[in-house]
């Protein structure tokens, strides 16, 4: 037996078909309207020289040419352009490290970088202080316990400072008027 289509059939087709191509139309019309939007904006930013922070993750992002990621407990910033690699305990501190470099404050920002590595050094030191002042503390090692536990408090009162040095530091790269031209 053969079949019969009916006309309206076709002609629900026939309209259907032509709605889904109008529709496309206009869905091409709107990702190309973006794209552009996107482009102009984009072009306006980099004319206006303002860095651009994009995140990607929760533990990385983009702060203009630089690359912002979390490893192992400390954010490392790396320059596309010359692929120099630092290392940051915070990550404000690693932000604003790249702020500054891309705005052209850079003795800002190797003060940030320094006082930041400081940070690091002097907790790594008193944790290794404590660790031998106890361990000469079990082996009843006296000179040795006040040895280190004077080191501890030296070290204890140098981090402080350095910390106190890094929010100051941070503080003056937050008032810089990094996003106007």
């Amino acid at each position: 037996m053969a079949k019969y289509y009916s006309k309206r059939k076709s002609r629900k087709k026939k309209s259907v078909d032509a709605e889904v191509d109008l529709l496309k139309k206009e869905i091409d019309h709107t990702v190309e309207y973006i794209d552009n939007w996107q482009k102009r904006e984009l072009s306006l930013l980099l004319l206006k020289n303002i860095p651009i922070l994009v995140p990607l993750s929760t533990n990385a992002l983009v702060v203009g040419r630089f690359a912002v990621k979390k490893h192992d407990d400390f954010w490392h910033t790396m320059d596309t352009r010359n692929d120099k690699e630092r290392k940051f305990k915070f990550k404000n501190s690693a932000i604003l490290y790249a702020l500054c470099d891309l705005k052209g404050h850079s003795e800002l920002a190797d003060e940030i970088f320094s006082y930041d590595n400081q940070v690091v050094k002097l907790s790594n030191d008193i944790e290794i202080y404590k660790y031998r002042h106890d361990t000469a503390s079990k082996n009843k090692d006296y000179w040795r316990a006040d040895y280190f536990s004077i080191l501890c408090g030296s070290s204890q009162y140098k981090l402080e400072d350095a910390v106190r040095q890094l929010q100051k530091s941070i503080n003056l790269a937050k008032y810089y008027k990094i996003w106007t031209s």
